[in-house]
């Protein structure tokens, strides 16, 4: 299914919007990809895989720990994929110092409704994703020490239903920019920018731009093939272009807007 049907959201630990890519410390890269995660790590790939390089694992859902990263994948609304992504650093101790986290929350989402209207990430899909985040379930203690239990107060004793991070349920969700895949594909090959907008607010995708100026262009009969696309010719305006991000940054899997860096 093409790029353009796809829809990429997605936040550093510290809650900055990022293009869908984070990079541990050793170099193991996860990115968003349709509504799947590719993980890729240049060192360990070979010829045969069954992966174009650098690729070396994709990921549907699940928890996995790869290297340095610690992946934890869910399915949701919107056909998508909700990936946390995280790489602990070893500080001067030996130990893991959890204060100094770094991550990916990536969102990967179909972008159409059942009406066939584009929409991208929407609102609906990031209020399911808050409280799945805040969604705690209580603790089977039965067995337990009730001398310790009183000791430590932990009678009721609750948890979070999704083991992540702490740091990726302080993300404010509405703040992120969400763009077309397709549309970063396109940029990354023309060296053009990568529209983008808030969430709930889905441009035009470059795709369906394209496709609507064709249709309103007479096409040429000449032997060099249809027309370009062009200005309407039937006294209706064309679509208008939605806001642009600056250029996209070339990578294995699909390119992404520069202001929008992946989380190295």
């Amino acid at each position: 299914m093409a790029l353009s049907n796809w829809d990429t959201m997605a936040f550093a630990l510290d809650g900055q919007p990022i293009a869908g890519t984070f990079t541990s410390p050793s170099g193991v890269v996860v990115s968003v990809y349709k509504n799947w995660i590719y993980v890729e790590d240049d060192k360990a790939w070979t010829e045969g895989s069954g992966y174009s390089h650098p690729v070396v694992l994709e990921v549907q859902e699940g928890r996995l720990t790869y290297k340095d990263v610690d992946m934890v994948a869910i399915r949701g609304p919107q056909t998508g994929v909700f990936v946390f992504a995280a790489s602990h650093p070893i500080g001067p101790d030996g130990k893991r110092d959890h204060k100094t986290d770094i991550g990916m929350l990536g969102i990967g989402v179909y972008g159409y409704d059942d009406r066939g209207e584009f929409v991208g990430v929407t609102q609906e899909t990031l209020d399911w994703l808050r409280a799945k985040l805040s969604e705690k379930v209580k603790v089977d203690t039965s067995g337990w020490d009730p001398a310790l239990m009183a000791m430590e107060a932990l009678d009721p004793l609750y948890e979070h239903v999704l083991d992540v991070p702490e740091g990726f349920r302080s993300i404010d969700l509405g703040g992120g920019q969400r763009f077309n895949q397709g549309d970063a594909y396109f940029a990354g090959k023309l060296g053009t920018l990568v529209p983008a907008t808030s969430p709930g607010e889905p441009a035009p995708t470059v795709m369906s731009r394209i496709i609507a100026d064709m249709s309103q262009t007479p096409q040429s009969a000449s032997p060099a093939g249809p027309a370009a696309p062009s200005a309407a010719t039937d006294g209706t305006e064309p679509t208008p272009a939605p806001p642009m991000l600056p250029e996209a940054s070339s990578g294995p899997t699909q390119p992404s807007p520069a202001d929008l860096p992946s989380d190295e």
